[in-house]
């Protein structure tokens, strides 16, 4: 049993993260299907001839009579709030990158003007 101190800083990651309060306590309750995927070697052609084939490892679907395999897999309480924090995290320093991207076109900006401006004014008129 968690307490509503705990429940409630879990709603406020959880609005930051996924964008709704509740959906950590569907991904504890309900849980999520995930694809099961296998690894395979497969073939690649020469690209020129006299070139031997190569072959690579890929991740394929799990397939059952033609449809693909997922399990249902769930969280605790606690590893929800890792991967909360964690996302978090990432998503903190994605808005962080964006507002310097921001930040850096506007002074580009407000430098082109302000270049703009001297060149009118140290430009003048002939009439």
């Amino acid at each position: 049993m968690i307490t509503r101190k705990e429940k409630d800083e879990l709603n406020t990651l959880s609005k930051d993260v996924f964008g709704i309060s509740s959906k950590w306590q569907k991904l504890v309750d309900k849980g999520y299907s995930e694809l099961v995927i296998e690894e395979k070697e497969e073939t690649v052609p020469a690209e020129k001839e006299g070139d031997t084939p190569t072959t690579r490892k890929v991740h394929v679907p799990v397939l059952k009579n033609g449809a693909k395999q997922y399990v249902t897999k769930r969280h605790t309480v606690e590893s929800i709030r890792d991967y909360m924090l964690n996302q978090k995290t990432q998503l903190d320093g994605i808005r962080q990158m964006i507002r310097d991207q921001q930040e850096a076109a506007q002074a580009k900006e407000r430098a082109e003007v302000q270049a703009k401006e001297l060149h009118k004014q140290l430009s003048g008129s002939a009439t």
